[in-house]
């Protein structure tokens, strides 16, 4: 019952939003608001809220939400919607179904892109994003943050229960998330040697204690991060008149939730299970 109510959802107020911000590039805010209001119901009246996780869970959503905001990722519309969606996903009965939502959303997105900024970008705007990408920026912070949470996680579930080990996850992140332009600002202005001495010292460490998965994710997670600033960086060479092109994010939103309600899992997994 639960699930053909959240699919009519996804595919009325879905239509919507793609059609307001195709057309109009702006999606009002009756339509956001009420969406956003009726999936609150739906969350409350699923008695999901009772449940810390998912209250920390959505706590989480709506940080993240607001941080990608400020930095103009997206726009007001677009956090609205991707809340209403999150709470969509939290009152089903699957635990994963919001990471997977998130996951899927962020792969069509990049896959899209990237497709439509190859293909529009000559050569030359190309050579001069890939000039422009700090590779080794990336392989620190990708290592580092998978280190320290891969630590805390070993830690944490040999002391604690799964919710209070997510959680803890959770803060990690959000942590990294507003504290990261700091974190880039620091390496900017170390030495390029000590650099290297330290993303050694870091690797070291984590193939001694991780395992061939973890591994794995990291390399998924290093290309995947190179990748989107890869396509952010591109998509600034795409010119739409005079300005600068943007793409309706709605459209990858709507999609997003569509995709994870048919095959119930994430591509990042499927991807994983391959290697």
């Amino acid at each position: 019952m639960i699930n053909s109510l959240i699919l009519f959802l996804v595919i009325f107020f879905g239509s919507l939003f793609i059609y307001f911000d195709l057309k109009y590039r702006k999606i009002p805010n009756r339509i956001t608001y009420s969406f956003l209001l009726i999936s609150l119901l739906i969350f409350i009246l699923g008695m999901n809220y009772y449940h810390l996780f998912n209250l920390i869970i959505l706590l989480f959503v709506i940080i993240t939400t607001f941080v990608i905001y400020s930095y103009k990722i997206c726009g007001a519309a677009d956090g609205k919607i991707f809340i209403g969606f999150s709470l969509l996903f939290l009152s089903l009965n699957n635990e994963n179904g919001l990471l997977n939502y998130s996951l899927n959303t962020i792969i069509l997105y990049t896959i899209t892109m990237l497709a439509f900024s190859l293909l529009v970008t000559n050569v030359k705007s190309k050579k001069k994003v890939l000039r422009k990408i700090r590779y080794v920026e990336h392989f620190f912070f990708t290592v580092s943050v998978f280190l320290i949470g891969f630590l805390i996680y070993l830690y944490v579930y040999n002391k604690t229960n799964y919710y209070i080990t997510t959680a803890i996850s959770i803060l990690l992140f959000v942590m990294i998330l507003l504290t990261k332009n700091k974190i880039k600002n620091f390496l900017r202005k170390q030495n390029k040697k000590l650099l290297y001495i330290i993303n050694i010292l870091m690797v070291l460490i984590f193939l001694i204690i991780s395992n061939n998965k973890v591994i794995n994710y990291l390399i998924l997670a290093l290309i995947a991060k190179i990748l989107i600033e890869f396509i952010s960086k591109l998509t600034l060479e795409i010119k739409e008149g005079k300005k600068t092109y943007e793409s309706p994010f709605a459209i990858y939103l709507v999609f997003g939730a569509l995709l994870t309600l048919i095959i119930k899992t994430n591509f990042f997994l499927i991807v994983a299970k391959f290697f």
